[in-house]
């Protein structure tokens, strides 16, 4: 789940960069820091919501996007804007919050290493 999320992202990214101008590409360093500082404040979109964001930002934008620029778009500035695609309860714009049995079921099986398939002398 995590691997296509981040591949979601980072294709959008790359649309974003296809639309919008910016001075500052090229320096392959700073465009891995610049990616992983966006995936770290938007995370929590969907693709879907990525897509959503990205139209919003097609209509308000002529240059790359910055962070504050996304996370602004993302809040309407009328709380009273019910045509606002991020208004209102709308689960399918935002990623799904991990159940946190299921993260602890995990970490703990990770802990423990693979299962016993009868090669362990030490088993019981």
């Amino acid at each position: 789940m995590e691997r296509e999320h981040r591949r979601a992202f980072l294709e959008t990214f790359r649309r974003w960069a296809a639309l919008f101008k910016r001075r500052d590409s090229g320096d392959v360093e700073a465009e891995k820091w610049l990616m992983a500082e966006y995936y770290d404040s938007l995370r929590h979109l969907s693709p879907e919501g990525l897509n959503t964001l990205t139209r919003l930002l097609k209509e308000n934008c002529v240059f790359f996007p910055s962070i504050k620029e996304c996370l602004d778009l993302m809040r309407p500035k009328d709380r009273y804007d019910f045509g606002h695609p991020f208004l209102g309860h709308k689960p399918h714009l935002y990623l799904a919050k991990p159940d946190r049995k299921a993260l602890a079921m995990d970490r703990v099986a990770r802990l423990a290493g693979p299962a016993d398939d009868g090669s362990n002398a030490w088993a019981g």
